[in-house]
């Protein structure tokens, strides 16, 4: 009985050992960030994801596949790969996008920005209408008139072709012209930029020059003299509305008021926010839209 006793002892204390041996290089290698990726029976340093909506408390879904969290999340431990992520929330219009996740780093769904922004699918028209808000948002800021426009030039030292209809768009330190739909930089010279152009209006916020003709939508880079290709459509674009605390481009089409998302990795998500032709604005903060005819003005949460 004693030697049993021994014999079992041993036994005990040496499947231990196997155990630990076999065990703590796995623990190791898991706490490290590394994982085996069994479909490619080989061992793998894994990445990151991170994402954060607003509202929170989301639906993730990862190549299909339900995960347990809600958003905010940091999704650690993830094989380097793409991986196509979808977010659902009820009452909410679903973002989808296919991002790489790299070994050893963090991708953030939500790019530079701190959230990614959730639009209702059915916006509420408000009782109530901040009718100081809705002014400031639909006053029509007064352009220089030919006369100022040539003295400017004359001032300059600068000669320009001519022209019979004219817009100019100031900033702290530039200027920019759009001479007979096409559009101008004025430095030393004219510098075009690019034509046709219909529309022009500078965004302090983000730096950045949204120019448009009836069927493009851009964004000038003033700092690197470059232009990003929004959107094109075959039908007409108008009344096109930078909005940075959201993250969207939001323009009229097909009579209907859109947003299309600024980032561009993968595809843009490109939304129908409401059915209307009326003129249109979108408050600084992106939770209101007010539409306006010769009759009313109303106003719609739609986030």
């Amino acid at each position: 009985m004693l030697v049993m006793r021994l014999r079992n002892r041993f036994l005990l204390v040496g499947s231990g050992v196997v155990v630990f041996v076999l065990i703590t290089p796995i623990l190791v290698l898991y706490a490290r960030g590394f994982k085996i990726d069994w479909e490619n029976k080989s061992i793998v340093k894994t990445g990151a994801l991170v994402i954060k909506t607003e509202p929170n408390k989301a639906d993730i879904y990862l190549n299909n596949e339900k995960i347990d969290q809600t958003t905010p999340v940091n999704i650690r431990f993830l094989p380097p790969k793409d991986y196509d992520i979808r977010i659902e929330k009820d009452g909410y219009q679903p973002w989808m996008k296919r991002l790489n996740v790299r070994s050893q780093l963090v991708t953030w769904a939500n790019n530079d920005r701190e959230f990614i922004t959730l639009f209702l699918k059915n916006p509420t028209l408000l009782d109530h209408i901040d009718t100081d808000e809705a002014e400031k948002l639909f006053k029509v800021e007064d352009d220089l008139n030919p006369e100022e426009l040539q003295k400017i030039l004359i001032d300059l030292n600068i000669s320009v072709p001519n022209f019979t209809t004219q817009k100019i768009i100031r900033t702290e330190n530039q200027i920019y012209l759009i001479l007979d739909d096409t559009l101008y930089f004025l430095n030393d010279s004219l510098e075009k930029i690019y034509s046709p152009v219909n529309f022009a209006n500078w965004n302090n916020e983000t730096r950045q020059l949204l120019y448009s003709n009836t069927n493009e939508i851009y964004l000038y880079q003033a700092d690197g003299n470059n232009s990003d290709l929004i959107l094109r459509s075959i039908t007409p674009i108008q009344i096109p509305i930078l909005n940075p605390e959201t993250g969207y481009l939001f323009y009229q089409n097909e009579n209907k008021i859109k947003a299309v998302e600024l980032d561009s990795r993968d595809l843009r998500n490109n939304y129908t926010i409401l059915n209307s032709s009326d003129d249109y604005r979108i408050s600084e903060d992106g939770t209101k839209l007010y539409t306006k005819n010769e009759l009313e003005i109303k106003s719609y949460q739609i986030r």
